[in-house]
């Protein structure tokens, strides 16, 4: 591939702030001189997740994961090193040079598919065949501003129609099926389009891109009246909300968000002021969409349907939500009324109050035990009080347990010491402790210590790397890094953290890397901490080799006494110059 010059990556890496685009995908929250979040690729409800400014790093303590801006892009939607680098090209208003000879991955030829049918759809709308789809939408109370907000468009009633376009713009026919914009012919060959004669959603990645489309159907019967796309390498169905890509940033600031059902469901009321509003676009909430907001949200509101479906949907949201660590209130909507007509027909201010008045999770089982069964029945009400017992055991926040399982006893009227005993001996109820998700590892790690000093003290890699290599003292893992940072240092004259990264391309070594930096604060570059450093380097080369040449040691006496048994003079002879040069090496450290 040909190579972009290094210092027009540089460039691009040094316009884009790490804490502003990953605020765009992460709650970030400041703690000292440095930023946490919810790990996007790990489950954790403490966050391990760190964000360094000064040195323009990320790293995940959990899961191990870390990098620059430009790595978070990749792995975060999936894309080629190319392809991150062309959007915070963009965002930062850099032009790159053109080259035929960069390769582009298969998700970046998936992306270009997508947004070519997003263009296509969005043209067919605003032409002379989307007349009907045009009042369709106005009739529905869609304002051209939201039209173009969230880019909708229209799929022609037609069999070929993008088929045909995308052809003339030279995409092939395995990347436009693969992308799930094209369905081949059961009988006989070739494919046809997949949304026909539909108003079409795009759906959008987080940091908007078009990953899949959503289609209502204009047809009076239509065999299907809401189409998805399929599952394609870049669009998972239970993996993100319709409209997310919009209300990120009003759902992070107001830390809770409203949860709907269909796409209509969200833009009307977004278009009149609630923002902080997602949708599940006609899937049942998903373990991965909880997780993936309680990363921006502390709070949902589901307000779904108030039809049978739409009540067991919000029935199965609960525990996936608190098992999130979401609190959840549910908003109770008029009968036969979803969001859309909610404001449609009443208006914002009454919808207002509908979201306002949200009951709890515990009001709703209630309110639906008291429709679907006989409280005054001790089996019906005993199987409710089972039934909240089990969800409270998915609150980790002891606070808002406690406060639960006074709403509990009040709701039930069984006394509150009782309702807490049987929580405690309830089968899975969380103890009150840290949350802590992260396993704790004991053991002193001395090489990331030393890595981390080596990696601010690069002038010191060609004197401790020797000292490392013999007798097996340190990982070939972190000798073959320090090889490497010592080649950089020697061809560059210093070690750029954000930039340094980018040239490893294996993942343990781009991980090694971000925690070492990450985990210890530059200091003052003076003589003083630059004495201090030298000396950290050397205990800690004393504690390292005491950590690893104490097994070898014990093993060398267990040799001892068999050389000795075995009278074999030479071989003990060996053992104990083995033995003493290893001790001479490690008794610079009496005091533990």
């Amino acid at each position: 591939m040909a190579r972009i010059p290094e210092e027009i990556i540089d460039e691009v890496r040094q316009s884009n702030d790490v804490v502003e685009v990953l605020g765009q995908y992460l709650s970030l929250k400041k703690t000292g001189s440095t930023y946490k979040a919810l790990c996007p690729f790990h489950q954790e409800r403490t966050p391990s997740f760190v964000v360094t400014p000064v040195k323009q790093i990320w790293h995940c303590f959990g899961c191990g994961k870390g990098g620059n801006v430009i790595s978070f892009l990749m792995e975060h939607d999936k894309v080629s090193f190319i392809e991150a680098l062309r959007t915070l090209a963009k965002r930062a208003n850099i032009t790159l040079p053109s080259s035929d000879g960069y390769k582009e991955g298969a998700h970046d030829l998936l992306y270009q598919a997508n947004e070519f049918a997003a263009k296509f759809f969005q043209e067919r709308l605003t032409s002379g065949i989307g007349t009907g789809a045009r009042e369709y939408l106005k009739n529905r109370g869609v304002s051209d501003q939201s039209i173009e907000f969230f880019r909708l468009g229209y799929a022609p009633n037609a069999w070929e129609d993008l088929l045909k376009e995308a052809g003339k713009q030279g995409l092939s026919l395995p990347l436009l099926k693969e992308a799930g914009l094209i369905v081949a012919r059961d009988e006989g060959t070739g494919y046809y389009d997949r949304f026909r004669h539909r108003i079409i959603f795009p759906i959008f990645s987080l940091s908007g891109r078009v990953i899949g489309f959503g289609g209502r159907s204009l047809e009076q019967n239509p065999q299907a009246k809401y189409l998805n796309s399929p599952e394609t390498p870049i669009y998972h169905k239970g993996r993100g909300f319709y409209g997310f890509c919009q209300a990120k940033s009003p759902v992070q600031d107001a830390g809770k968000a409203i949860l709907v059902e269909g796409n209509f469901d969200l833009i009307i009321p977004y278009q009149h002021g609630f923002k902080h509003i997602l949708a599940t676009s006609g899937t049942a909430l998903t373990p991965d969409q909880a997780r993936l907001l309680s990363r921006y949200a502390k709070q949902a509101v589901v307000c779904y349907d108030p039809d049978p479906a739409g009540q067991n949907a919000t029935d199965r949201a609960i525990p996936l939500l608190l098992e999130a660590g979401i609190d959840v209130k549910v908003a109770v909507l008029p009968p036969e009324m979803d969001p859309d007509l909610a404001i449609r027909r009443e208006g914002e201010q009454a919808f207002a109050a509908i979201i306002e008045s949200a009951i709890t999770f515990i009001e709703f089982k209630v309110m639906r035990a008291r429709l679907m069964s006989d409280l005054s029945q001790v089996a019906d009400k005993s199987a409710l009080v089972n039934n909240l017992l089990n969800l409270l055991a998915l609150v980790s926040d002891p606070v808002k347990r406690r406060l639960y399982i006074k709403e509990l006893a009040e709701a039930a009227g069984l006394d509150e010491s009782f309702i807490l005993e049987l929580a405690r001996k309830k089968e899975g109820f969380k103890p009150e402790g840290n949350g802590q998700d992260v396993p704790q590892n004991n053991k002193p790690d001395w090489e990331g210590e030393i890595l981390s000093i080596l990696l601010r003290r690069p002038e010191n890699i060609s004197t401790i790397l020797p000292e490392l290599s013999v007798q097996g003292l340190a990982s070939s893992r972190l000798i073959g890094l320090l090889k490497k940072l010592g080649a950089i240092y020697q061809d560059t004259g210093r070690l750029d953290g954000a930039g340094l990264i980018m040239k490893f391309e294996d993942r343990e070594e781009q991980s090694l890397l971000s925690g070492s930096l990450v985990h210890k604060e530059l200091p003052d570059d003076s003589l003083d901490s630059a004495d201090n450093d030298t000396q950290l380097l050397s205990d800690y080369l004393i504690k390292l080799r005491k950590q690893n040449l104490k097994p070898r040691l014990k093993d060398i006496q267990q040799e001892l006494k068999l050389a000795e048994k075995a009278g074999d003079s030479i071989l003990v002879a060996k053992l104990l110059r083995q033995y003493q040069e290893l001790s001479s090496g490690n008794s610079g450290n009496k005091t533990e």
